[in-house]
């Protein structure tokens, strides 16, 4: 999905404001550095061990990660959890206008799917498709991954990284 039709994702980096994300969620007790501090190292981590072959079965979420890191390990939950969702902000893209369009042109004669691998739930993303002008998203299926199907994380009992194997049909209103 992340720059092939859904462009401005993983918008993270010096260039990244988290904190008027964090604003914009209803947060008010972290500062910027400090947002910067955990944001920044927590997508680099993840990144990095994402691409780890032994990592395919079983990733961590988002949330695992944060409890891990000792910057925000001691953050009360609901700082915790809107950290999670300020990342998820951060690394969902949009659909513009012209793309949306494209993508029901092709809808009209092709079958249509989405099979992605996002750190964040993927419900944010499915959302994007609702906003994107006449696009749908329904769940078509559960993946599998190298043939064996998703894991808990040990540590939250969360899925892990969720969102890689689930596939979506493509729907055009």
């Amino acid at each position: 999905m992340g720059n092939t039709f859904m462009f401005e994702c993983d918008n993270f980096g010096e260039e990244a404001n988290y904190h008027e994300t964090y604003c914009a969620l209803g947060g008010n007790r972290l500062s910027a550095d400090v947002l910067r501090d955990v944001i920044d190292p927590l997508y680099k981590h993840m990144r990095a061990i994402s691409r780890l072959p032994e990592n395919l079965e079983n990733f961590g979420t988002v949330m695992r990660y944060l409890r891990a890191m000792p910057v925000s390990a001691t953050l009360p939950p609901s700082e915790l959890a809107l950290l999670v969702r300020v990342f998820a902000e951060h690394e969902a893209g949009r659909i513009s206008p012209s793309y949306a369009g494209a993508l029901r042109e092709l809808r009209r004669s092709h079958r249509l799917g989405v099979v992605s691998n996002v750190f964040s739930d993927p419900a944010v993303f499915e959302r994007e498709f609702e906003r994107a002008p006449s696009l749908k998203l329904r769940r078509a299926a559960e993946c599998l991954v190298q043939g064996k199907p998703l894991l808990p994380d040990e540590a939250s009992g969360e899925v892990g990284r969720a969102g890689i194997g689930d596939l979506f049909d493509v729907l055009a209103a």
